[in-house]
């Protein structure tokens, strides 16, 4: 185990091992691109057929940078079709909630970090990590703003229009080592309660692929109360983003049962949001989650800590934004330092 530590240390502080690496990766590139492709001009609710795993496409060398389309958003941002021109930053996959440091983000040879706003660049430039490596913090706000819709204007409107007055939902879920659990029945008693008060005609419930893929029975119980059902892609997907702002663009009014990044995304794309809190546990054991996300006792209370600010902001429903829930989602998310030009990443 050791030894496979060392190998793997070694790995990701190489920038010719990690070219290499990308470079046999991409043996299949043209099959993987070509169904994520397909699955792009699918029927935004078919679910079960974007949700299924796709293998990574390497857009970047370094793997994390993949995940959810962030360098493919970013290179396409700035106009770049090559897909041997990759960036020299490493990019935060989403918003990370107290002080929690990826261990890529001070070993992968690059120049930068990428992240949202001002509360991720005092958490990363207090790192002993990240000072010692030297790396430069670039704050971009929120990735979403980078990202071209999936469906346009066009078929959005004509969507709308069938959809109605729209509630959509993000259920906690799971991630890769860890299986989510809530009380749902709690959980959707409450959300056809604020339907039936605020004249909803459409709930969509945009459901995680991990979610999807283990948990058929959710995903029947939600149908069966007449919601419709959406997933933004596999984490692999490089199209990811634009659905899931697709997705948040059909909404009226956004509601979960957790904070995820997904508060700051209905925000900034001015879509109001609700946060019913629930205690969120997790299938396997403390000691494994634990484990799986490298958690010890500071790194759980700033979390906690968080986690209280953001539900105390969005506890009550609202059909409004207001000005304090916009302080707060520009101080994480970093609305205010959304860019022009990102060439710079490169």
């Amino acid at each position: 185990m050791y030894i496979v530590k060392k190998i793997k240390h070694a790995f990701r502080r190489s920038s010719v091992l990690l070219l290499i690496y990308s470079f046999f990766q991409r043996i299949n590139y043209r099959k993987t691109k070509s169904k994520m492709d397909l699955r792009k001009d699918l029927n935004i609710f078919s679910y079960k057929e974007i949700s299924k795993p796709l293998r990574m496409l390497f857009i970047d060398k370094y793997p994390e940078n993949n995940l959810y389309g962030m360098s493919y958003i970013i290179k396409e941002f700035i106009g770049i079709e090559s897909k041997y021109l990759f960036l020299n930053s490493y990019i935060e996959h989403g918003l990370f909630f107290g002080n929690y440091v990826a261990k890529y983000s001070y070993q992968y040879p690059v120049d930068k970090i990428i992240s949202f706003g001002n509360y991720r660049k005092q958490i990363l430039g207090s790192d002993i990590n990240i000072i010692e490596s030297k790396k430069e913090i670039r704050l971009i706000g929120p990735y979403i703003a980078y990202a071209r819709p999936l469906l346009d204007s066009n078929e959005l409107k004509s969507l709308k229009k069938t959809l109605g007055k729209t509630l959509l939902v993000f259920p906690s879920h799971s991630i890769d080592k860890m299986t989510t659990q809530f009380d749902n029945t709690d959980f959707t008693k409450e959300i056809l309660r604020i339907k039936k008060n605020n004249d909803f005609k459409t709930v969509i419930i945009s459901m995680y692929w991990k979610d999807i893929c283990e948990k058929a029975e959710l995903c029947r119980v939600y149908e069966d109360l007449g919601f419709k059902i959406v997933c933004s892609g596999h984490k692999n997907d490089i199209y990811f983003l634009s659905r899931q702002k697709s997705i948040i663009e059909l909404s009226d009014i956004t509601m979960s049962n957790e904070v995820g990044t997904h508060i700051g995304y209905c925000i900034f794309l001015e879509k109001p949001h609700y946060l019913y809190s629930q205690e969120i546990s997790y299938k396997e054991s403390l000691a494994e989650v634990i484990k799986a996300e490298n958690i010890n006792n500071d790194l759980m209370q700033s979390q906690l800590k968080d986690k209280f600010i953001l539900g105390k902001a969005f506890s009550s429903y609202s059909e409004e934004i207001n000005e304090e829930q916009k302080k707060i989602v520009d101080y994480y998310w970093g609305t205010s330092n959304i860019k022009n030009n990102l060439k710079d990443l490169l």
